[in-house]
C-alpha cells in the first residue's frame, strides 16, 4: 500500500489527541514491523476511515451499479489484451483520483496513498517510451490495494 509508516504513526497520534482512544499497542506494532500492516490499517481505518478507502469503496459501487468500468478493468488488470487499454485504465484512474480529491480537506494526503505520483510518473514513461512495463506493474498495485480494503471491509462487516 501507498501509505507508509510515518503516514501510519501521523494518524494514530491523531485517533490519539481527536478521539482520545489509546493507541500505544498499534503504534509499538507500527514501529516494530518493516512494513505496514494490515492491523495496523485496519485499526486506523476502523477510528478513522482512510479517503483513499472511501475512494476504492466508490469505484466498487460505481462499478456494481454499472455506471463504471474502471474498477474492472483495474481488477482483470492480468487480463487487458490491448496494450493502449492500460494507459487508458491508468488516465481514467488518474481522472477520478483528482476529481475525489477535489472534495477533500487533506488532499496531498489522499494523492500520496492512491499513488497519484506515480500514476503521472507511470503515463509520462509511456508516454516516452510506449514501455508498459511500470504501467502494468502500478495497475497490479493497484489490485492489490484494492483487494487489500476489500478484504479489510468484508472481515469487518463479519
Amino acid at each position: 500500500m501507498a501509505i507508509t509508516k510515518q503516514d501510519c504513526l501521523v494518524l494514530l497520534e491523531n485517533i490519539n489527541k481527536e478521539l482520545g482512544i489509546d493507541v500505544k499497542e498499534i503504534q509499538k506494532k507500527a514501529l516494530l514491523e518493516k512494513t505496514v500492516s494490515l492491523d495496523v490499517i485496519d485499526f486506523i481505518n476502523k477510528n478513522r476511515p482512510l479517503e483513499v478507502s472511501e475512494f476504492y469503496e466508490k469505484l466498487r459501487k460505481s462499478h456494481n451499479e454499472k455506471k463504471s468500468v474502471l474498477y474492472k478493468n483495474i481488477v482483470k488488470s492480468d487480463e487487458i489484451e490491448e496494450p493502449k487499454d492500460i494507459a487508458i485504465t491508468l488516465s481514467s484512474l488518474g481522472l477520478q483520483i483528482l476529481l475525489f480529491a477535489k472534495q477533500l480537506k487533506n488532499q496531498q494526503m489522499f494523492l500520496k496513498q492512491a499513488r497519484y505520483d506515480e500514476l503521472t510518473k507511470c503515463l509520462y514513461h509511456y508516454s516516452t517510451t510506449y514501455d508498459l512495463i511500470p504501467s502494468i506493474q502500478l495497475l497490479r498495485l493497484y489490485k492489490m490495494d484494492l483487494k487489500a480494503f476489500e478484504y479489510l471491509k468484508k472481515k469487518e462487516e463479519a
